[in-house]
Parts: C-alpha cells; sequence; structure tokens
C-alpha cells in the first residue's frame, strides 16, 4: 500500500541537501543525540525545586547533599529514563510495523498491540498485583493482542490492510475492556487505571523503570541487527527464499521484536499516542531522498532518537509549561496530529499533478 506519504517529493523540503545518505543520517543522529541530551539535562533540572546542571551533576555523581540527590535519582531520573526508552521503543515498533505490513498507517495503536498492552495493565491493577508487577501485565496484553492479531490476519501471511483492519476492530474491543474495568472497579483502582489509558510518565519508579527498561535495551539493539532483512523482505517472497531467508519466520520474527518493543513501551509509560505513526514519517523526511522503503539500521537509529526527543520534550511541556500539569499522551497527540494531517495534505497536493499528467 501506497500512499502521498511515501512519495519523495514530501520529503525533499525537509532533507538535508547536498551530503550523502549514509552521512546525512549519521549527521542527523548526532544531531538528535545532542538535542536529547539537552532535554534530558533540562528535565532533571526543572520542577516544583529548581536546580542548576552543577547540582544535577553533583547528585548523579554522589557528591551533592541528601535532598538534591532524592530529588534528582529518585523522583526526576527515573521519569525522564523512562520518557527515554518509551519514546524510542514507539518509534522503532512504529517503524517495524510500517515496514513489514507495508502500510504507512501501520502502527501499535492503530492495531490494537498499544490497547492491549493497556488493558494488561488496567487487569492486573484490577487484580490487586503489586504496582511495581504491572508492566509485566502490560507487556503480558501486548503479547495476546498480538498473537489474537496474527491468528485472525493469517491467510498464507500478513497482508497490511488486512492486519490494520482486524487491528481497528480488536482496538475497540480493548478499549471496551479497559473502559468496563474503569467503571466497574474502585475509585482508586480507576484513577490509576486511568493514566494507563492516556500516557502518562508521573510516578514512575525505579522498580517499574528497571522491568520495562530491561526489554527495551535489549529489543531496540535486537531491531537494529534485524533491519537487514527488512531490505530483503522488500524484494519479494520468492527472492527472499531463493537468497535464503525463510520470508514467513522472518516476519514473524520482526512483528514480535515490534510487539515487545510495543509493549515496553506501554508498560513505561501507557499509550503515548502519535509517536508510533508519526516519528517514522518525520524521519523518514529529515533524512531524504534517495530513499529505500526498508529502514536500514541507521534510519532505525534516527528513529528511536527523534521519538525519544518528542517525549522528552512533550513531558517537559506537560509537566512544566502548563498552567497545571497534564499527561505527556495529551501534548503529544495534540503536536503531532495536525503537522501528521498537514503532511498528508501537501503530500496529496504534490501527488496531483503527477496523477494529472498520467491521465493526459
Amino acid at each position: 500500500m501506497t500512499t502521498a506519504l511515501d512519495r519523495p517529493a514530501t520529503v525533499r523540503r525537509y532533507a538535508v541537501p547536498g551530503m550523502p545518505r549514509p552521512v546525512r543520517v549519521m549527521a542527523l543522529c548526532v544531531s538528535m543525540s545532542l538535542i536529547l541530551t539537552a532535554g534530558v539535562v533540562t528535565a532533571l533540572c526543572l520542577g516544583e525545586v529548581v536546580l542548576a546542571p552543577g547540582e544535577v551533576l553533583a547528585a548523579l555523581t554522589g557528591t551533592a547533599d541528601g535532598a538534591t540527590t532524592l530529588i534528582v535519582t529518585e523522583f526526576r531520573l527515573p521519569r525522564v529514563l523512562a520518557g527515554v526508552l518509551a519514546g524510542a521503543c514507539l518509534a522503532a515498533a512504529g517503524t517495524l510495523l510500517q515496514s513489514v505490513l507495508r502500510n504507512p498507517l501501520a502502527s501499535p495503536d492503530v492495531v490494537g498491540v498499544s490497547h492491549g498492552a493497556s488493558a494488561g495493565a488496567v487487569l492486573s491493577l484490577a487484580a490487586g498485583i503489586p504496582a511495581t508487577m504491572v508492566p509485566l501485565g502490560a507487556l503480558a496484553g501486548a503479547a495476546l493482542a498480538a498473537g489474537a492479531l496474527v491468528v485472525l490476519g493469517w491467510r498464507g501471511g500478513l497482508a497490511g490492510e488486512r492486519i490494520v483492519l482486524i487491528g481497528i476492530g480488536l482496538s475497540a474491543v480493548l478499549t471496551a475492556v479497559v473502559t468496563w474495568a474503569v467503571v466497574a472497579f474502585p475509585v482508586t483502582v480507576a484513577q490509576q487505571a486511568l493514566l494507563w489509558t492516556i500516557g502518562s510518565l508521573f510516578g514512575r519508579t525505579w522498580e517499574e523503570v528497571g522491568w520495562a527498561g530491561l526489554g527495551a535495551v535489549v529489543l531496540l539493539p535486537v531491531a537494529m541487527a534485524q533491519s537487514s532483512r527488512l531490505a530483503v523482505l522488500e524484494l519479494g517472497d520468492d527472492l527472499a527464499h531463493g537468497l535464503g531467508l525463510p520470508a514467513g519466520k522472518a516476519r514473524l520474527g520482526l512483528l514480535a521484536t515490534a510487539v515487545g518493543l510495543a509493549g515496553s513501551a506501554v508498560a513505561l509509560g501507557g499509550p503515548i499516542t502519535f509517536v508510533a505513526l508519526g516519528v517514522p514519517h518525520l524521519a523518514r523526511a529529515l533524512a531524504g531522498p534517495p530513499r529505500p522503503t526498508a529502514p536500514t539500521a541507521g534510519t532505525l537509529l534516527l528513529c528511536s532518537l527523534v521519538g525519544a526527543a518528542l517525549v522528552v520534550y512533550a513531558d517537559l511541556i506537560a509537566g512544566s509549561a502548563m498552567a497545571r500539569p497534564v499527561p505527556v499522551g495529551v501534548v503529544t497527540a495534540t503536536l503531532g496530529a495536525p503537522w501528521f494531517c498537514w503532511v498528508l495534505v501537501r503530500g496529496a497536493r504534490a501527488e496531483r499533478p503527477a496523477v494529472e499528467r498520467r491521465r493526459s
């Protein structure tokens, strides 16, 4: 499935000109790393108690006073790390899904994986499982949703259009489950569950970051190592088999990696919207043509860095720039949806003259 979002005309204006693509991608990765580092330092400095960068550094190295160390290492650092890992995982998962399913509108929140993770977390809370174990419930929910998606959508392979349509229906069912749990269970459970339905980094603890962060740290390198398979799969199943790559098993492996990344992200911060859907398009726009359909390891790294930076800065806006703190998912949706709609409309306008020329 090819849309206007995939066409080079929609990205040329963003790309860095006059530079070979691998060098351009590497330069963008370095730039995004610096931007992400600046965001992390700012997030550690800002809050009810404003700290100087030197005080933050002293707290991280263990040379600050007890109060400053407590603020930085126990209250702010887990939240910031959760944002970094959640953004990177969501962006990588969206990139993998869009390539595997050959659908530029595929993402974990569209095909139901994020909703499955949210349902798993909410049902875990309702069952009385300790809060530190809730991320495992989210991972289990994402895995079950992905399993149902594959079982319902497998017809000799995974077709992008069919998977997306089934995922939309599965998302509706899982959303109903989460809504029922929020309404039916006690208020204390409902308040905790609500954070798992809108995406929030508030109150992250080291135990929660540890469980889900371990999955993120393991799966992100795995995803980059598998990126070479995507280029082979783009050649078609017959050529992939001829080159020694079992296409069906490779797609299932990539899908499992994407599901694990999405589940880890939701376990860290809930279903933070737009990141998995929009960041892959933004990263490809920055990288620019010449552009292969399948992402390379460098492009996947760039997507992860852009996703991490987006969530960190969105959380800064949510916690510091608003009159009252709001969940980070509200900010990402508010900033991302208009941009995505603009790119879609702009791409359709760029495509229209070519279509008219073909008709004439």
